[in-house]
């Protein structure tokens, strides 16, 4: 058999009426006159079926955030009631909904009553033993609802306290002198009041399952340690997590764990105090959740919960690659290093350091997944190091370490400034010298050889012994081509304090200016490009056979190239035709077509 319980709108006024209406077959109702509630005398749940299981559809409503929280908070009021052994347990959410009896009580939003119904309670009992089966609430989606009583909307909590009383199978209650209760039947939008009980109220859940008294001596349980467990996991997978506390009575204990997503796990088997029992839990989505237990003991007693252990939950980065930095470097100095890594939920990140010396970094601030952060370290004596970068999200998700960078510690270290040379345009034919410094950033004496990796690049000296050497470098352009593209070699000094190498880059023009394109077409290239030695800060004129001034360009930047459009002192495009170009004292053709 089944009861079932609605709340419905006047028409006219912003109240709502709760009635309690009995479908398929009455039983006889009975008010307890001795208390100001009311109650089906007789009709409650087995003691075998305590603590109640309920679940909440999944959907909830998309009126508000924390709706989940306000139906916990609701049935909790109940719950809380010193003097009662009634106790409950949200085991989380489901898809299910109301539906005829499968065993589960649901609490949903939903229409299946219509929109002048605000929410429904279901039960089913057996009508021989008077023992409930199971309860659902249906909330009216038709509304709109709050979990913080704002006005104008239906407050979440303020509806659950009120149906969970329906579940308790109190009735609804009409008299001039119940309108502070809980199970009162009329509520109005923005309402709260139904949060906390009346002493009725409570004497009402005392009525039904009262709590026998406990005997003088016995004490709750201590307040559990933190739990232990995992400090991070991934989503989807299960992770176990232990808790252990002591009785000062030396009762057995059963623990009972948040997992900090809304769920908790119901109670654990009775142990020894001082024992510990785990439960498992796994999470669905990434986050930051706080995990707490509490302890009853064989009577009931219960702890506070718990300080909580966080675990974080979500994709670690990926793992850094080698850092970057220096290979080699002398005791003392600081040498800075940096790492670069991304996240598979694009989460910011930040970085750590391993040096090798048994000692490791801080974490470095947050930067942007795929962006990289740096830290500095010193080195207190010689040797060979191996540097390792590890990186963590913002929800303290940690990668594995990075490959290594080795560094070498001397104490005779090779430094060369500047570490690369440019000469910059060279003209074919034509012979241009620099310099760097081979000097010694350690202690001790610096010696070494110096080499070129190509034939147009000579060295002198070719070696050195002291701790402050100038190294000339000659480059000579006979033997190249002119081109756009640089040439590159490197110098490489080898010495008793480690290897460095200079790079050197050239690139070769030709002596005087050339043109290119040439020919030169108006349909197909929009500039024409003068080349050479002769083109820094000097001035091109463009004249016709005839020898009629066409255009006059001047390069003032110093470049070994510059550009013509084609087009005369007017603006309009030229003829096509031979005309001349004059650069300094040098001269050209150009053919220009169509």
């Amino acid at each position: 058999m089944f009861r079932k319980g609605k709340l419905r709108l006047i028409t006219g006024d912003l109240r709502f009426i709760l009635t309690f209406t009995v479908l398929v077959a009455l039983l006889s109702s009975v008010t307890i006159s001795s208390f100001a509630f009311d109650y089906d005398d007789g009709i409650h749940w087995n003691d075998s079926d305590l603590p109640v299981t309920w679940e909440i559809n999944q959907n909830g409503t998309a009126d508000c955030t924390g709706e989940f929280g306000a139906v916990r908070a609701g049935y909790q009021t109940w719950e809380n009631v010193s003097g009662s052994y009634f106790t409950e347990t949200y085991v989380g959410t489901t898809t299910r909904a109301l539906s005829i009896p499968d065993g589960h009580n649901v609490v949903s939003w939903g229409d299946s009553e219509g929109k002048d119904t605000l929410a429904i309670c279901w039960t089913w009992y057996n009508t021989i033993t008077l023992e409930i089966l199971e309860c659902d609430i249906e909330f009216q989606d038709y509304y709109t609802w709050s979990s913080t009583g704002e006005g104008g909307k239906i407050d979440v909590e303020n509806i659950a306290a009120h149906e969970f009383g329906h579940t308790l199978h109190l009735g609804d209650l009409y008299g001039g002198g119940d309108t502070e209760k809980t199970m009162y039947g009329l509520g109005s939008a923005g309402e709260t009041k139904k949060r906390s009980l009346h002493q009725d109220d409570i004497d009402g859940i005392r009525y039904i399952y009262p709590e026998s008294e406990p005997e003088p001596e016995n004490h709750p349980p201590h307040t559990p340690s933190s739990p232990s467990g995992p400090d991070s996991g991934t989503p989807g997978t299960s992770y176990s997590v232990s808790a252990t506390t002591t009785d000062p009575d030396g009762d057995d204990v059963a623990y009972n764990f948040d997992w900090g997503d809304e769920t908790e796990s119901g109670w654990t088997s009775f142990v020894r105090s001082g024992g510990s029992a785990s439960l498992s839990h796994s999470w669905s989505s990434q986050g930051t959740f706080d995990v707490r237990a509490r302890a009853k003991d064989t009577y009931g007693a219960k702890s506070g919960w718990s300080v909580a252990h966080q675990i974080v939950i979500g994709h670690p980065p990926n793992t850094p690659s080698a850092p970057s930095g220096p290979d080699s470097g002398t005791h003392g100095p600081s040498y800075s290093f940096s790492a670069t890594t991304t996240d598979p939920d694009g989460d910011d990140v930040a970085f750590r350091f391993k040096w090798g010396d048994e000692t490791e970094s801080g974490w470095t601030s947050f930067v942007r997944s795929g962006g990289s952060a740096s830290m500095s370290h010193s080195w207190s004596s010689e040797g060979t190091y191996q540097v390792k970068a590890k990186a963590k999200d913002t929800y303290n998700a940690e990668s594995d370490w990075s490959q290594e960078l080795e560094i070498v510690i001397r104490a005779i270290l090779l430094a060369l400034d500047p570490s690369s040379l440019d000469f910059g345009d060279t003209g074919k034919g034509s012979t241009k010298t620099m310099t760097f410094r081979a000097y010694n950033a350690g202690s001790g004496a610096l010696s070494g050889n110096v080499s070129a990796s190509q034939d147009w690049i000579t060295v002198t000296p070719t070696s050195f012994e002291g701790n402050d050497n100038t190294i000339s470098v000659t480059v000579e352009t006979s033997a190249l081509t002119e081109s756009l593209s640089a040439y590159t070699g490197t110098v490489t000094v080898t010495s008793n304090g480690g290897t460095e190498t200079v790079e050197i880059f050239a690139v070769v023009i030709p002596t005087g200016a050339v043109a290119y394109s040439n020919p030169f077409s108006l349909s197909r290239h929009t500039e024409l490009t003068f080349w050479g030695t002769y083109v820094p800060y000097a001035k091109i004129q463009i004249f016709t056979l005839g020898g009629e001034l066409v255009r006059t360009l001047e390069e003032r930047n110093g470049a070994s190239n510059l550009s013509w459009d084609g087009r005369n002192e007017k603006g309009d495009k030229v003829a096509r035709g031979i005309y001349i170009y004059i650069v300094k004292e040098f001269k050209g053709k150009i053919a220009v077509v169509e």
